[in-house]
């Protein structure tokens, strides 16, 4: 890909698939590629995915740098001198030193899809380049509308991810296989490769291919009599391509977890914890970032009358760890506006979830409770010398500054403490872990769902392996944990 954009006269491209098909691994490689091949002082290329992006609100020049420092909080910096802007971040996008790759068109809305990219349009200037990526049925709805306007992305071409063929995908399957018994173990799936039969139509993509391979193939010294069968796939009740891409979310989890060590999470737990998330993604946060610091939301009391979108509150933290001045309005909580000067950025530690809770969490601690004391101790001693004045003591009062200096302090303490992310975040957690819904050592696992598979990391946010796999978690019920099975096949090996 690093090789076809280059071709593009205008640097303008749009990557079509779908589902599975590999567009956002592919985006990852295309970076990885833009980045060696960078000349010095030339445009950097910023992977994000658009799902969280409101262009019925918001311009894309405004939200990509807000994405910016939320993954680099360095960038939320001043800008260098004779720059305009607020930020290095939005000084970076004005100089054209940005080159945006956008993941996920299809996540947008439907209804907003085609004014999203009426303002990619309208953020371009000439010679200015951008990648988008977007399922093709999706995309070609809002180009060629049944009814409306017609929108396109301007002076860009488009090229269209192709269904992989069947003997790459019987090659990787037999290949990954550990040997003679594990490869005929294949046999049945093998013969529908390349035909119009559900499960040759589902290994078309190498999403399935993947979770296939997670699935029935076996690690190094792991039985084979201990894992399902592959050919539960051509089972004949699995009907279409849905069903049989359902039955692989469905065993993928399992599979992710077969060799959790004993007391640490039962399967019904994993189960329930990953339910509740993807549900909170699904019907609080509508996207697909898992963010720390909008863990809160998921509280009824707050999420009931919260009223600022999560992206918002994402830009809040940002800002938060930067020592910008910002607010968001939250009726009916305390985290409506920061108090205090956060600690300086670690310029040098990198964008992850928990590189983010650390900055905050020291910015609550380390700047917020010295801030608290100072001005405890202040407050107090000036609540004792006006005390002993006014009685006709003509002294301050010990007693009166001791009680002014505790309160003032405590008081203090609380509001900062309030008033940021980390013990907002803190409190969310230990709610819903006492409620079952979560575990008590929330980023521990979820750190663990990264190494297995079933989460990715997006700078400071994870995300679900694929967005399907989210929906289909989140349509699943809340505590029904269920081993799955392929119909007809009886339980589950």
């Amino acid at each position: 890909m690093v090789d076809v954009l280059p071709r593009v006269p205008t640097g303008r491209l749009v990557v079509l698939g779908e589902p599975g098909a590999g567009k956002t691994m592919l985006m990852v490689r295309l970076v990885l590629d833009l980045l060696a091949r960078r000349p010095s002082g030339g445009p950097v290329p910023i992977l994000t995915s658009v799902a969280s992006w409101n262009p019925a609100d918001q311009d894309l020049t405004g939200w990509l740098a807000a994405q910016l420092i939320i993954d680099h909080p360095a960038l939320a910096a001043g800008p260098p001198p004779g720059r305009k802007e607020w930020t290095q971040a939005a000084a970076l996008m004005a100089a054209g030193l940005v080159l945006p790759v956008l993941d996920g068109l299809d996540e947008i809305p439907e209804d907003v899809r085609g004014s999203a990219i009426s303002r990619i349009n309208d953020m371009l200037q000439p010679g200015e380049r951008v990648v988008a990526t977007c399922r093709s049925q999706q995309y070609w709805d809002v180009v060629r509308p049944r009814s409306g306007v017609e929108v396109t992305l301007r002076a860009a071409a488009a090229v269209e991810l192709r269904p992989l063929d069947a003997e790459t995908v019987r090659s990787y399957l037999c290949d990954d296989a550990g040997g003679p018994a594990a490869r005929a173990r294949w046999e049945p799936v093998l013969t529908a490769l390349g035909t119009e039969a559900p499960a040759g139509l589902a290994l078309s993509t190498p999403l399935m291919v993947g979770l296939a391979r997670s699935i029935y193939n076996p690690r190094p010294g792991e039985p084979i009599r201990e894992l399902r069968d592959p050919a539960e796939l051509c089972n004949p009740h699995l009907a279409d391509q849905a069903a049989v891409e359902s039955l692989l979310f469905d065993a993928f989890i399992p599979a992710a977890y077969r060799h959790e060590r004993p007391g640490r999470w039962t399967a019904q737990e994993i189960d329930t914890w990953l339910v509740f998330l993807a549900r909170h993604l699904e019907t609080t946060i509508d996207g697909p970032d898992l963010a720390w610091w909008q863990l809160p939301i998921a509280l009824p009391a707050i999420r009931n009358h919260a009223t600022a979108e999560a992206d918002a509150v994402a830009t809040l933290a940002a800002a938060t760890e930067a020592g910008m001045p910002a607010t968001v309005t939250i009726r009916g909580s305390l985290l409506a506006t920061l108090l205090g000067e956060p600690e300086a950025p670690e310029t040098r530690s990198a964008a992850s979830p928990m590189a983010t809770l650390g900055r905050a969490r020291r910015a609550a601690i380390v700047v917020g409770v010295p801030i608290a004391v100072v001005f405890g101790i202040v407050t107090g001693v000036a609540i004792g010398a006006f005390t002993g004045y006014a009685s006709g003591v003509g002294r301050p009062v010990a007693p009166a500054i001791a009680l002014g200096v505790a309160v003032m302090v405590t008081t203090g303490t609380t509001i900062g403490f309030l008033s940021s992310q980390w013990p907002w975040y803190g409190i969310a957690r230990i709610w819903l872990a006492l409620h079952q819904q979560l575990p008590w050592r929330l980023m521990s696992f979820l750190a663990d769902a990264h190494r297995r598979g079933v989460l990715r990391q997006a700078g400071a946010v994870y995300q679900f392996r694929h967005i399907e796999l989210q929906h289909r978690l989140a349509t699943r019920p809340a505590n029904s944990y269920m081993v799955p099975e392929a119909p007809g096949s009886g339980p589950a090996a």
